[in-house]
C-alpha cells in the first residue's frame, strides 16, 4: 500500500472536515470559541439525530438545580461523519453551548479516525485494480 496515497487521501479528508466545521461556525459568529466545554448538569433531556445546517446533531437541554432556582444550559453537538456501505465513522464534531445570553463553541477532529478512513479508501482502491 502506498503511504503517499494514504497521506494524500488523509489530507483531503481533513480539508473536508475543516471546511464543514468552518461552514458550521459561520452560522454562530457570535459564539466564543473555547478549548473545552464541560457541563455539570443535575438532569438533561436529549433529542437525537436532528439535522442542523446539513449535519446530524443531538440537542441537549441540561438543567442545573440550585437553591436559587433551575437553570437551563442548551447544548447542540453536531458530527461530521464518513459513511460507506459498511460503516459510519465520526471524523469530528462541533459543540455549541448556550446559557443566558452567552454562547460558547468547541470543535474537534478525530485524526486517528480520519487516518483509518483514508487507509481503508486506499486499500479498497488497490483491491479494485
Amino acid at each position: 500500500m502506498s503511504s503517499e496515497l494514504v497521506d494524500l487521501v488523509e489530507r483531503d479528508l481533513n480539508e473536508v472536515v475543516e471546511a464543514e466545521i468552518k461552514r458550521f461556525l459561520d452560522h454562530y459568529e457570535e459564539c466564543e470559541v473555547v478549548d473545552n466545554i464541560v457541563i455539570s448538569e443535575d438532569m438533561y433531556v436529549v433529542k437525537y439525530d436532528v439535522i442542523i445546517h446539513s449535519l446530524p446533531c443531538d440537542i441537549f437541554r441540561n438543567f442545573v438545580i440550585s437553591s436559587t432556582g433551575v437553570y437551563e444550559i442548551g447544548e447542540i453537538k453536531c458530527f461530521i461523519t464518513f459513511e460507506d456501505e459498511n460503516e459510519e465513522v465520526d471524523m469530528g464534531y462541533v459543540i455549541i453551548a448556550r446559557i443566558a445570553d452567552k454562547c460558547f463553541i468547541n470543535f474537534f477532529v478525530w485524526k486517528d479516525h480520519v487516518y483509518k478512513i483514508a487507509k481503508g479508501i486506499v486499500e479498497e482502491a488497490e483491491k479494485e485494480q
